[in-house]
Order: C-alpha cells, then sequence, then structure tokens
C-alpha cells in the first residue's frame, strides 16, 4: 500500500511547452498526423515526487517521443510543492479487461533518461484518473504497460480505492527482473 498525498496543481502545462521539448511530437502536429490537447495536468503523488500527466491519441503518437537534453522545471507550482523532481509521464488509453481493468501504455522521461517501469508515475496517472473520473467508494484498477519502446517491457499493476471524497488507498503491485550485475572494487 502506498501512503498518497496527491495533489493536482493549479498550474498547468501548455501544448506549446510540450511541443519545444518533442520535436517529432511538434512535427507531427504541424503536418496535421496527430492532436495534442492544449494543456496537461501537473500531478504530485506525494510532495517532491510530480508528473506532468501528458495523454496522446495513440500508440504511434507514444511512439514519436524522445528524451530531451535537460532536466525540466515548472514554475508557479502550487505553495508548499514546489521543491520536487519533475517528470513527464505519456500515456496512451488502450482496450480495457474484461473484468474492468482500465490498461494504459505509457512512457516516463526526464530528460536524458527514460524509465522501462516507474511506479510513482503510475500510481500517480491512476490516482489523478480516479480523482477526475472516479465515483466515491469505487476500487478502480489500472494495468499500466511501460518500456515497450525501449525494449524492456514492464506491467505495473495499480488500484486506487477511492474513499467518500478523495482517495482511501492505492495498492502498487509488478515484478521485477534483474537487467545487470557487477561489481565495484576500489
Amino acid at each position: 500500500m502506498l501512503i498518497v498525498h496527491s495533489h493536482i496543481h493549479k498550474k498547468t502545462y501548455a501544448q506549446e511547452e510540450l511541443l519545444k521539448i518533442q520535436p517529432q511530437l511538434a512535427e507531427a502536429v504541424r503536418d496535421g498526423k496527430i492532436n495534442v490537447k492544449d494543456e496537461f495536468p501537473v500531478v504530485s503523488i506525494v510532495k517532491g515526487m510530480t508528473f506532468i500527466l501528458i495523454e496522446l491519441e495513440s500508440e504511434e503518437a507514444l511512439e514519436l517521443v524522445g528524451t530531451t537534453g535537460s532536466r525540466l522545471s515548472v514554475d508557479g507550482l502550487d505553495e508548499g510543492w514546489s521543491s520536487t523532481f519533475v517528470g513527464t509521464y505519456f500515456f496512451v488509453r488502450c482496450q480495457g479487461g474484461s473484468d474492468g481493468t482500465r490498461v494504459l501504455r505509457t512512457r516516463m522521461i526526464e530528460g536524458v533518461f527514460e524509465d522501462p517501469a516507474t511506479g510513482s508515475a503510475a500510481s500517480d496517472l491512476a490516482a489523478y484518473l480516479s480523482i477526475v473520473e472516479g465515483k466515491a467508494k469505487e476500487s478502480v484498477r489500472y494495468e499500466i504497460v511501460q518500456g515497450v519502446e525501449m525494449g524492456r517491457r514492464s506491467e505495473i499493476l495499480v488500484e486506487v480505492v477511492m474513499a467518500e471524497t478523495g482517495i482511501s488507498e492505492v495498492f502498487l503491485e509488478g515484478s521485477t527482473a534483474q537487467v545487470m550485475r557487477g561489481q565495484l572494487t576500489m
């Protein structure tokens, strides 16, 4: 179980800022191949861990996302929440499971780094979607598939239990695979 103090900032992230750091998306938008929303929510799952949640219209658009040359910062975050890591979490809604599970394809980019599995970002996204789309006392399950484009597919399961108002609990589940082993000698 994850202790959540999820916070949706008043500040949003503008399309024009996104297209400055994602040139392949910008080109596809200019050419009329994809549409991108005008603004995106900025959400902190806990103090110190913030993600810009960028919904794209298709997996083809998700494939256009790339790492960027520098770390991202967002000015004007809500008071008490501004000292934070900021990552971009791109997502596409996929056909859901027969049991009502919501399936999402994602990518987490932070500067020159792409993460194949980001539990904090997955929890952030699931919490946000549950807050804005969920119902009181509802339990919502999400299957989040990440790392596909980098050849390191991961599956993260998040369950969000809604209270009368807001979130009661967030459960995060997944498995790991060893990708390297080594020894450092000094």
